[in-house]
């Protein structure tokens, strides 16, 4: 799946690109534009997690509260996304996120994400897939121990609470939600 930028650029969505194209068209169908002005916060560290965004022109900062000092963590410049653990667990935000300049984004909200999933097997079975890479890519990974043999197989049950072990997994073993992002910290803002 990918968004398109206003500049035509095509934006990978690793969360989604095991779905066959007619459920990635269906599961888009949920999404929503946002624009926010400089300064605006987007969301503060211990918010409710939602869902995720990807940024699609603009340029935002996350950050921490750390000791009554701002700890700016990284930039998210087009292309970027974060928050997608989020639309699974829907735990807390870890980091604060608010624009630079003037910024548009698309926001995957994690409730129509649930009823999706509730309703088509098929896009559970494709976000259980893509969280069995990630996982499987950290230097050690912490595997829930009733799903280790399945997980390192790319194999495993794709109900929701499974779906949240997995996030757990991934977040104890501290591995960023895109395999690929070579250290980068988008993502991180969850």
């Amino acid at each position: 799946m990918y968004v398109i930028t206003e500049e035509g650029e095509q934006i990978p969505m690793p969360i989604f690109k095991k779905l066959p194209f007619n459920l990635k068209k269906t599961v888009f169908r949920t999404t929503h534009m946002l624009t926010i002005k400089p300064d605006d916060v987007l969301f503060n560290e211990g918010d409710k997690g939602d869902g995720f965004y990807v940024l699609l022109f603009g340029k935002l900062q996350i950050y921490k509260n750390v000791n009554g000092q701002v700890t700016n963590l990284s930039e998210v410049k087009p292309g970027g996304f974060f928050g997608e653990m989020a639309l699974i667990d829907e735990e807390p935000r870890a980091a604060s996120v608010k624009a630079i300049i003037e910024s548009k984004l698309v926001f995957f909200p994690s409730g129509a994400f649930h009823m999706t999933i509730k309703n088509d097997h098929t896009v559970a079975q494709g976000v259980a897939e893509y969280l069995c890479e990630v996982l499987n890519s950290a230097a050690n990974p912490q595997y829930p121990s009733e799903l280790k043999d399945q997980i390192i197989k790319g194999h495993i049950p794709s109900d929701i609470e499974t779906l949240k072990k997995m996030v757990q997994a991934i977040r104890d073993s501290n591995v960023p939600a895109d395999p690929s992002s070579e250290g980068s910290d988008e993502g991180h803002a969850e």
